[in-house]
């Protein structure tokens, strides 16, 4: 498996991701991903996205995010969605793309996570991330199945 930075090449690819995921039109998950990618060239200090390939087929991506506002704190890195293509769920692509976006930011990191998202939960527990907050709200995001925000941190990212 590959882990790379997100390329120009990747667009498509990651469009289909998130339009299946997100159930998008391929229209509108390509303007959400192309607009991130132009972000990323224009300023790399405050978002990044990975992607994992498997014999040069995209199989999932993520981003990592610096948020910065101070009516919703703590301010800092965060770890956003994670998107592995169904096929290829439960086979370590998610803790690898987690652990290449900490090495990448090497500070402190943040998580939130839907209170069912048991799997993601004990992802993050397994690489040493503590829950500082059971009821956090993050702008723009709302969590599905009756569960709510949990906000867990990372304070040492030397150890990956």
């Amino acid at each position: 498996m590959l882990i790379e930075e997100i390329q120009y090449k990747h667009l498509k690819s990651i469009a289909h991701l998130v339009s299946n995921h997100y159930k998008l039109t391929f229209e509108k998950a390509y303007q959400k991903i192309l607009s991130e990618y132009f972000k990323i060239q224009k300023d790399s200090k405050s978002l990044m996205i990975f992607c994992a390939s498997i014999n040069d087929k995209l199989i999932a991506y993520a981003r990592i995010l610096y948020h910065n506002q101070q009516k919703y704190e703590p301010s800092g890195w965060y770890l956003m969605g994670v998107i592995v293509e169904q096929n290829y769920q439960r086979q370590g692509i998610a803790l690898a793309l987690t652990k290449k976006r900490i090495q990448w930011v090497k500070k402190p990191v943040y998580c939130f996570i839907n209170s069912n998202n048991l799997a993601s939960i004990k992802l993050h527990q397994k690489l040493g991330f503590q829950l500082i907050d059971n009821d956090f709200n993050f702008p723009d995001v709302t969590f599905n199945d009756n569960g709510h925000g949990q906000l867990y941190i990372m304070n040492d990212t030397s150890i990956l």
